[in-house]
């Protein structure tokens, strides 16, 4: 089986600017009881158990154990603020997911730094729930920001999980993402549809896109099925 790996921010959806630190913001007052939110520190790739951390450290409130509230909350006040800033699919993306999805030898899941409540908030914002999501349990499938602090701690938790002829491959905009694959010896196709350019992507992997539009979509299935 192959695993397809997707991140959601900048891979899968644009998410307005202030929709993140403004569902944070309730969080935190409603859990914590303190006014703060995400952009008290550098969120950028880091997964929701890390930032919630950092902000609770840098208030003087550090915990060693975030509740699950505290996710709960997040992607609560998310949804609500997502209802009139919704979020937006990007390019080739439902065309991608489409085709993979119709593929018996792949599966869809999410390697993404959003707890399973965000995850949950941005995908069914977005209509892209349905095809991450298992149809017994009704879940979210992947692996999840409230799992640990550190990224590339969900890839190598996510493979221990895995069959010896199992394979995975990465979907990701995020130069961590490029950077995990390579240190943990597994391909990538970055999208430059973030914050990292093509250029400093292609020195981490050779599948490199500026978007899945224009039917580029069809040749980064062409690269998941071959791996």
């Amino acid at each position: 089986m192959i695993y397809a790996l997707f991140d959601i921010d900048n891979t899968l959806v644009y998410i307005e600017d202030g929709v993140d630190e403004d569902s944070s913001r309730i969080m935190f007052k409603k859990i914590f009881k303190v006014d703060a939110d995400e952009s008290f520190v550098e969120t950028y790739s880091k997964t929701e158990q890390c930032i919630i951390s950092d902000v609770l450290k840098k208030v003087g409130q550090p915990q060693k154990i975030i509740p699950n509230e505290a996710y709960q909350a997040w992607g609560e006040a998310l949804v609500q603020i997502l209802i009139s800033r919704p979020a937006r699919v990007l390019p080739g993306i439902i065309e991608l997911l489409s085709d993979l999805s119709k593929n018996k030898n792949v599966k869809l899941n999410l390697l993404t730094g959003n707890s399973v409540p965000r995850s949950e908030s941005k995908l069914k914002s977005a209509q892209l729930d349905d095809f991450f999501r298992n149809k017994q349990t009704g879940r979210l499938e992947g692996i999840f920001g409230e799992i640990s602090k550190v990224r590339g701690d969900l890839l190598k938790f996510f493979r221990l999980q895995l069959n010896p002829d199992d394979k995975v491959i990465i979907i990701d905009d995020s130069l961590l993402g490029a950077k995990m694959s390579k240190e943990q010896n597994v391909p990538i196709i970055s999208v430059a549809t973030g914050k990292i350019k093509e250029e400093e992507l292609r020195s981490y992997t050779p599948f490199v896109f500026l978007n899945f539009a224009e039917n580029r979509w069809k040749k980064a299935v062409e690269i998941i099925t071959s791996i």
